[in-house]
């Protein structure tokens, strides 16, 4: 994954979820350790149906369209 990269994780195991942003993605062998930042807590994760969407978020200085 590229430094930058937005990702959701859902970890059932402990119950969370959320929306982390890739640091770095190091290569060990047929593994990888990822290092992410989390900019808001996980959240608790409950059993269901979720609908997820990206937004592109834009800059005060882009011209609108």
């Amino acid at each position: 994954m590229a430094p930058g990269s937005v990702v959701f994780i859902d970890l059932p195991a402990y119950h969370l979820m959320g929306v982390g942003h890739v640091l770095h993605c190091t290569p060990h062998g047929l593994k990888y350790s990822v290092g992410m930042e989390f900019r808001s807590p996980l959240m608790r994760s409950y059993e269901g149906t979720w609908a997820l969407s990206v937004v592109k978020q834009t800059t005060m200085n882009s011209p609108s369209r």
